[in-house]
């Protein structure tokens, strides 16, 4: 059969949706269909050449568009013997395999198309789409093996989605590959951040990888993730209680009863309400056996909370109570014990235990008062005693003894109560007149707790009691008055007398509390006040609010303590700003004089030394002002506007309310901005004309004008670039004629330079090496033609103007040691002809 090359044929989605979860069943072979007129035109044409591989091709595409995938597949096996590397066919193929409910095949298939490339794979036939659709039919079959591998491949095609991570996290959740699910959950949630769902399906992998690493007894890496999930959801009760599961199974028994007293809704978990008894049991034993009491009652409370009739736990919170020596709590749950459980062999033991403790305990009790004479107080800890153990001859014997300690006192007491009585009477009657009346009226009361038909002590009852009313009605009229009268303080202090005449008087309770609301929501923001003007600096704004404050309550303690601190912070700062305006004063520097005087003034506006003192100094800083002023008017005058301002913001950085000033900078700033604005037209103006360097000037003008100006800046930076760039091939050009030894042309380059831009640096620079370089060529040449006319002159004989010549040499070039040589040779010459003459 001829090896064809298949048309490309574009997915259809509606074949593509048969991959999906809830796709439509496949078709028998002998199953009847309608056809529609496509492809019965396909099926014509195949019928008409059916060895032509194109067209049976198409047919099975056409087949699997109207969902007739049996016969689809069929003829694209066919196809498939022909072409096995035609990635088109292996993709219709795993189409028709899956919608089939062929699965494996259809991933086989998948894996084919796969060897296009990854980019293809994607691209061309969105097989990551199609593996993730391939996964969801796996995992609804419960084969999660293989929807495991289809999700892989589907994030091995598009590593940067999200829907098969997320999927791929369930399946592993399901394989128990719990760290594994949770990297992908992981990651499902960084592609899918508000998503609940997924941060529950996190919290439950780490879970049961918690639940895991306990079965391993692994239990710290067990910790980090149970603690992990509650640094997600602080509400998670699980992960709380496993936590404190693990603080016990590592011995750490009080934070484990930490941990899980943490927990709000024990209720909301069963795991937790079934087993969170039992463990705080635990931990109340463990507790026990180190010795600490306190928490183990606590852990055991926990425990009786959720099981109230467990007797184990109440037997248990019996024994906490006993070692803690609370005996009647130990006996309370140890009958409840023996009331759950008749035959709890350890309750029944330790209740007898505690019993004769208790017993023991109320007898040395009244046995101690007895012998301090407390007879009342022993006779009751005998009775309890005999409540507990009715035989224990102890407390027999106690209480016979503190009964005949009674019957003795009795005739003792009588007398002794006669003669207290009258003294007691006494007192009350000195209490009234010394119209206490309150205290005489506990004392008239005492006496009739004992007598309480004794008629002085009646009598005196009444009298205090009627001065006491008197006197609390007097007190809470003129608290009333004081009230209206928005007299807090006062009222307050009259309130507060009348309490002392029936503290139990609610009514006048409630005027004190309202008198001193009253007071203090007027004080407290006058204190309030007085500290932030404190703050703010302000000491004599602060002492006028404290003292106001204080007039208004003469008793507190804010606002006096307050307003001392300050007076002295008051006293402090105007000492230093006089001290400072002098100092300033005596060394001419007036304006900083003035500003110490005006401060101290402010603290102080009637010290008259200081105003004085302040008229001097302000004398020297308005002639300053003038002085300034003047100069500003002159240089405004001139036209330079920016020495004009200056001078002027200089006057108000002194005076700020100074009008001249305010005025004079408003002008400087409107003159300056009308010469700056001509000085950038200038500069437009110039650039437009190819005059680069002159625009780059006026804007560097105008931007030494206003230094801020983005225009100036602009514009001298386009002038700039615009000189840089027709300067670089003239400078460049140059650079290579002198190398060639092209002397003129360069010099006429830089020269061209110059014209363009005549603060080119690197032109200047050459131009005066060159200049340089000829005047030294120019004066060789001389010095070597008067040398060489030097020369013949001698071998003339002509010394005289030899000597002439080179000496001309010395001057054009000093170190020429041949002309020196010479001239002593000529001289000698001369000498020798002037000895023959």
């Amino acid at each position: 059969m001829r090896s064809l090359s298949l048309p490309r044929v574009i997915p259809s989605l509606l074949v593509i949706a048969a991959t999906l979860l809830n796709c439509a069943p496949a078709w028998s072979a002998d199953a009847a269909y309608s056809e529609s007129v496509v492809l019965q035109q396909y099926k014509k044409a195949f019928d008409l050449d059916p060895n032509n591989i194109n067209v049976r091709y198409q047919l099975a595409v056409a087949l699997l568009r109207e969902k007739h995938y049996d016969e689809a597949k069929g003829h694209l096996l066919k196809v498939y013997e022909s072409l096995p590397n035609d990635a088109d066919v292996s993709y219709y193929l795993g189409i028709a395999y899956a919608s089939s409910n062929e699965p494996n095949k259809a991933f086989e298939a998948y894996g084919r198309v796969e060897l296009a490339g990854i980019k293809t794979a994607k691209e061309s036939y969105e097989l990551d789409k199609v593996y993730y659709n391939l996964g969801i039919s796996y995992q609804k079959g419960e084969s999660t093996a293989n929807a495991l591998k289809a999700y892989n491949k589907s994030i091995e095609i598009d590593p940067e989605q999200g829907l098969a991570y997320c999927r791929r996290g369930e399946v592993q959740f399901n394989l128990k590959n719990y760290a594994e699910a949770i990297e992908s959950f992981k990651i499902c949630e960084a592609r899918f951040p508000a998503d609940a769902q997924v941060k529950q399906n996190i919290a439950a992998a780490r879970l049961q990888k918690g639940l895991y690493l306990i079965g391993e007894k692994k239990y710290q890496e067990a910790m980090v993730e149970f603690k992990k999930i509650s640094e997600a959801d602080p509400d998670n009760q699980n992960a709380v209680y496993f936590q404190g599961f693990l603080h016990y199974q590592m011995s750490d028994f009080k934070q484990s009863l930490a941990t899980l007293l943490a927990i709000k809704s024990p209720e909301s978990s069963a795991v937790i309400f079934q087993n969170l008894p039992a463990l705080f049991q635990n931990i109340g034993v463990e507790l026990q056996a180190r010795q600490d009491w306190n928490n183990a009652e606590v852990a055991l409370k926990k425990a009786i909370e959720f099981k109230k009739n467990d007797a184990d736990i109440r037997y248990l919170m019996g024994f906490n109570h006993m070692k803690k020596d609370n005996y009647p709590g130990a006996m309370e749950e140890l009958k409840e014990a023996l009331r759950l459980n008749p035959s709890h062999p350890r309750a029944t033991l330790l209740l007898a235990v505690v019993t004769d403790k208790l017993a023991e305990q109320r007898v040395k009790a009244g046995e101690s008062e007895l012998m301090l004479g407390n007879y009342a107080v022993a006779l009751t800890q005998f009775n309890s005693a005999l409540d507990i153990d009715p035989k224990n001859q102890r407390a027999v014997k106690g209480k016979r003894d503190v009964e005949k300690a009674l019957e003795t006192m009795k005739g003792e007491a009588s007398a002794r109560q006669e003669r207290e009585l009258i003294k007691k009477l006494a007192e009350g009657d000195n209490l009234v007149k010394e119209e206490k009346y309150v205290e005489a009226l506990a004392v008239y009361q005492f006496v009739l707790a004992l007598d309480p038909a004794n008629t002085g002590a009646l009598q005196g009852v009444s009298v205090a009691e009627n001065f006491i009313k008197e006197g609390k009605d007097k007190h809470k009229r003129l608290g009333d008055k004081y009230s209206e009268d928005k007299k807090f303080f006062l009222a307050f202090k009259e309130y507060k007398k009348a309490l002392t005449f029936d503290p139990d008087d609610a009514f006048v309770r409630s005027n004190v509390k309202s008198a001193e609301t009253e007071l203090l929501a007027i004080v407290n923001p006058l204190v309030d006040e007085a500290r932030r003007l404190e703050e703010a600096g302000d000491y004599a704004g602060a002492v006028k609010s404290y003292s106001t404050a204080a007039e208004f309550d003469p008793e507190n303690k804010d606002s006096i303590d307050g307003r001392r601190l300050a007076s002295e912070m008051l006293e402090k700062k105007f000492s230093e700003n006089v001290s400072g305006g002098k100092k300033n004063l005596d060394a001419g520097d007036y304006l900083k004089a003035a500003e110490h005087f005006k401060a101290a003034l402010k603290l102080k506006p009637d010290n008259q030394d200081v105003k004085e003192r302040l008229a001097r100094a302000q004398k020297s800083v308005d002639r300053a002002i003038a002085a300034k002023l003047k100069a500003a008017e002159k240089a405004f005058k001139e036209g330079n506007y920016a020495a004009a301002m200056e001078g002027y913001e200089e006057v108000l950085a002194i005076d700020e309310s100074n009008l001249q000033a305010s005025d004079g900078v408003g002008s400087a700033k409107r003159q300056l901005s009308d010469e700056v604005a001509k000085k950038l037209g200038m500069a437009e103006e110039s650039f437009h004309q190819g005059k680069f360097y002159q625009s780059y000037m006026f804007a560097g003008e105008a931007l030494a004008m206003d230094k801020d100006n983005r225009e100036a800046k602009t514009k001298r930076n386009a002038a700039r670039q615009k000189m840089d760039e027709s300067v670089a091939p003239l400078l460049k050009n140059a650079a290579q004629e002198m190398g060639k030894g092209n002397t003129d042309s360069a010099i006429a380059d830089y020269k061209r330079v110059l014209n363009i831009d005549p603060s080119n640096e690197t032109a200047k620079k050459h131009l005066s090496g060159i200049d340089k370089s000829r005047v030294m060529k120019s004066v060789q040449s001389k010095v070597k033609k008067l040398y060489d006319e030097g020369i013949q002159l001698y071998i003339d004989g002509k010394y005289t103007a030899a000597i002439k010549n080179w000496e001309q040499v010395l001057e054009l070039d000093p170190g020429n040691e041949k002309a020196s040589l010479n001239i002593k040779k000529a001289k000698k010459k001369l000498e020798g002809v002037m000895d023959v003459k």
